[in-house]
């Protein structure tokens, strides 16, 4: 009869709502990383970091919610491949060959060495890093040659010191005010930074040369992350408008940045 007829359509028509609900839902997307300030910031603080703010003004009003939190960078590398995590912040190509990223890069890394101002040693190519044990963030991408040096001697503390934590960089620098380390291998943004983050001075340090190996970094979506293309874009179109509206100027002079695209 007419009646269960439609009790039969009806709960058909129930259980297409129910099944295709959940992916016109708002998804989260969890983004990690260690604190990379000016790029990524403390999640605590009214200062997230220009590529987060961005995230979310890209991510936000397509329906997604932004859960961004800080970890040690070995252990979101290692929960972005197996998909624990939808995201990473602050990362080159070289980092996670295969997750998805946005085609508009989001900022340069230009990494530098540091040294004490009292030290004389200056980089001037690998070679010259036999004579200096030198202060990395573990499973961070320095480019192509200091990759393979850093994985040559890493077991070597007298070449190379790795550090593995979400204060790494904070530590390095310790290491390096007591003579531990020689030198810190860091973007040069996030050294400066972090060093007036420490209360100290930029005067007790010396940039001892660029390694001329600059990366074009972003944030990054696991390639197990179902909606990853769709979020990609989503980051790279915003880019391009907030840069077209002079609203991109505006988030990075926050942070005393200019647009590395000129």
């Amino acid at each position: 009869n007419m009646n269960s007829l439609l009790k039969v359509i009806s709960s058909a028509l129930a259980g297409v709502v129910f099944l295709t609900a959940p992916a016109a839902l708002a998804d989260t997307i969890r983004i990690r990383a260690d604190v990379f300030y000016p790029y990524n910031g403390d999640p605590q603080s009214d200062k997230l970091g220009y590529m987060i703010e961005v995230a979310k003004l890209a991510l936000e009003p397509a329906g997604h919610k932004v859960d961004y939190q800080v970890m040690p960078w070995a252990r979101a590398l290692t929960e972005l491949a197996d998909g624990s995590i939808e995201a990473i912040v602050g990362a080159s190509k070289a980092d996670a060959p295969s997750a998805v990223f946005p085609a508009e890069p989001l900022g340069v890394l230009e990494n530098h060495f540091f040294v004490s101002k009292d030290q004389a040693w200056r980089y001037a190519g690998v070679e010259s890093l036999s004579k200096v044990a030198i202060g990395v963030i573990a499973d961070y991408s320095y480019g192509e040659a200091l990759d393979a040096y850093i994985k040559a001697n890493e077991k070597d503390p007298e070449k190379v010191q790795a550090l593995s934590s979400d204060t790494a960089l904070e530590q390095n620098i310790k290491k390096l005010q007591a003579g531990r380390i020689g030198a810190v291998l860091e973007g040069q943004a996030v050294f400066s930074y972090r060093v007036v983050q420490m209360k100290l001075s930029m005067s007790d340090f010396v940039d001892a040369g660029s390694i001329g190996d600059n990366q074009l970094i972003n944030v990054a979506f696991s390639a197990k992350y179902p909606r990853a293309q769709e979020a990609a874009k989503l980051i790279s179109d915003t880019v391009t408008k907030l840069r077209e509206s002079g609203e991109l100027a505006k988030i990075l002079a926050k942070y005393g940045l200019t647009d590395f695209k000129k």
